[in-house]
């Protein structure tokens, strides 16, 4: 009987065509591109979906769950690997693709305001229009929310410059875990959604927190003027330290670059290679090592091309470039995978029943090399290629730390499989310092164990005061 009075109130509240108990509807949202991301299969089942449109609609769809006790997972595209959206414990699935109005978009003061159905894809074609961009994911493609991304940290594009997409909320609209509006940010005084300081700060009881804490149903973010000059350089290393410790590190402190990235070779040859993945070729680099360089001027990117040709004559005349090589040119690896039509493509369909998993952190950048090796003979060992990604976030001292690799997605045995790997390769992630970003229930559970027992108290603390009845995004991080 309450399953048939939650459904006639979730019609009335979006209408008879928006939310729905259909079987065939259901299943695509129990699982996401990863499959690893819970350890049991499947993965999870919604009971009801709900598309809203408006702020009310949350805002009623939220208090029925209050009152009912049930489950709400938020959700928009659905292009995460870290089944952060899939319902572990049944209720409601909350597709918020619906709202997907850009709001504002202020040339003056530089910001502009979206709601979480907007997608990549539709901002950056609105501020591209305008001369502005903004960092586009490194993956997923242009099908992906701008709030989920920024909620989640994601990494996006020009990183070295601007750090984590999390460091780039101004502000938030957000409906409350018991159905009450709130704010944070300067939109929380005035319309004007232009920064998150020096104010109490508010916002982080929603970043990270996976959908526990509430749904954002507006964000402010800053947006920035697209120089018309820009570069991508890349060259090779054949070891870990002269890569990392000797180039990447030291050029980036110098604040030329707006990012600094470096892939192993089989990452970087994802896009030429089927699966499985060949052995190294003998004039194969171990690791490529890019860097994107901009200007507002063609002398300005000319001078900054030039600091960095004088730092590689620099490192190469002081002994600390042995393993150096020259490669060439070579498309930007972020408008490759950005432009993909779908996540799915990105060379996990070579797969029978294609399927991608990652482990993705912040680590320090100083324990990159060190971990490098360790984790590359973990991969090996399962029989995967040691597929690695590095980018400096805002600064030189950590970023982005992140393995990524295919696999059959239909085999039960294969994902056992991989799911231990991906236990052992944050196990040594861990031990260098690193945390895992969009963290499934197991990346989650391995962190909470080393965790501080202050910290995780803290957490409990805050999920009840905001959640009293447990409804929002269940069995994460162990609430």
């Amino acid at each position: 009987m309450k399953h048939e009075v939650v459904l006639k109130d979730l019609k009335d509240i979006v209408g008879d065509e928006w939310a729905t108990d259909d079987e065939a509807t259901l299943v695509p949202y129990s699982y996401d591109i990863g499959g690893l991301s819970t350890p049991s299969h499947p993965a999870g089942r919604g009971e009801f979906v709900v598309m809203p449109q408006t702020v009310e609609q949350v805002q009623e769809i939220i208090k029925l769950a209050n009152a009912e006790k049930v489950p709400v997972t938020p959700i928009v595209y659905g292009s995460n690997m870290g089944g952060v959206a899939i319902p572990l414990e049944g209720g409601i699935v909350l597709d918020l693709h619906r709202m997907n109005k850009i709001i504002e978009i202020n040339e003056k003061d530089n910001y502009a305001v979206v709601e979480p159905g907007v997608s990549m894809g539709m901002l950056e074609r609105e501020l591209r229009l305008r001369g502005y961009w903004f960092p586009l994911p490194m993956s997923p493609p242009n099908a992906s929310s701008v709030v989920a991304n920024l909620l989640l940290c994601g990494i996006g594009h020009f990183a070295s410059k601007i750090g984590c997409q999390s460091d780039l909320i101004n502000g938030v609209e957000v409906v409350l875990p018991t159905g009450e509006l709130a704010r944070g940010g300067s939109c929380a005084f005035s319309e004007h959604w232009h920064s998150r300081y020096p104010i109490p700060d508010i916002i982080g009881l929603f970043v990270g927190w996976q959908g526990m804490t509430g749904v954002v149903t507006k964000m402010g973010i800053p947006i920035f003027k697209r120089p018309p000059y820009q570069m991508s350089v890349g060259f090779g290393f054949d070891d870990y330290t002269e890569a990392i410790i000797n180039c990447m590190i030291p050029f980036q402190e110098r604040d030329i670059a707006h990012d600094v990235s470096a892939a192993t070779w089989s990452f970087h040859n994802i896009q030429k290679f089927k699966h499985p993945m060949p052995e190294r070729p003998k004039d194969e680099p171990l690791m490529y090592v890019y860097m994107s360089l901009c200007g507002f001027t063609e002398e300005e990117l000319k001078l900054k091309k030039k600091m960095l040709d004088d730092f590689l004559n620099e490192q190469k005349r002081a002994g600390l470039f042995k393993t150096y090589k020259d490669v060439p040119p070579s498309p930007d690896l972020t408008e490759i995978i950005r432009n993909i039509p779908n996540p799915r493509s990105f060379k996990f369909s070579d797969f029978k029943r294609g399927g991608g998993a990652w482990v993705g952190s912040i680590t320090p950048a100083s324990q990159w090399p060190i971990a490098l090796p360790k984790l590359d003979a973990i991969m090996i060992r399962y029989n995967v290629p040691p597929s690695t990604r590095c980018t400096l976030l805002k600064g030189s001292h950590q970023g982005m730390f992140r393995c990524r690799w295919g696999y059959d997605s239909g085999n039960w045995d294969e994902i056992q499989r991989m799911l231990e790997m991906s236990k052992e390769l944050l196990k040594v992630i861990m031990e260098h310092g690193g945390l895992m970003y969009k963290a499934p229930v197991w990346g989650a559970e391995m962190m909470l164990s080393a965790a501080h027992p202050g910290y995780k108290e803290l957490l409990r603390r805050i999920k009840k005061m905001l959640d009293p009845n447990n409804i929002m995004n269940p069995g994460r991080w162990g609430m």
